[in-house]
């Protein structure tokens, strides 16, 4: 038994640590890149598929600020 289509998938995985003004970040990335070897009837036929990966997300900081300035004011009023 023989088989004409054979699948490469080569998966790294990246860790990123950073330190932000938000705080620490870490992050894991898997990309994964497809490799098929084909034999057609015009040939044999390597395809190489782009690395994909997608991670979205936002880094937020966030501060509370008291003005003492209003505070007196509202008091006044």
């Amino acid at each position: 038994m023989t088989s004409s289509t054979y699948a490469l998938e080569i998966a790294p995985t990246f860790t990123m640590n950073a330190n932000a003004t938000a705080g620490p970040i870490h992050q894991i990335f898997t990309p994964t890149l497809l490799i098929d070897f084909k034999h057609t009837d015009q040939g044999d036929m390597i395809a190489i598929e782009d690395l994909h990966q997608t991670k979205t997300g936002t880094i937020t900081e966030n501060q509370t600020m008291t003005r003492y300035d209003i505070i007196n004011q509202r008091y006044a009023s």
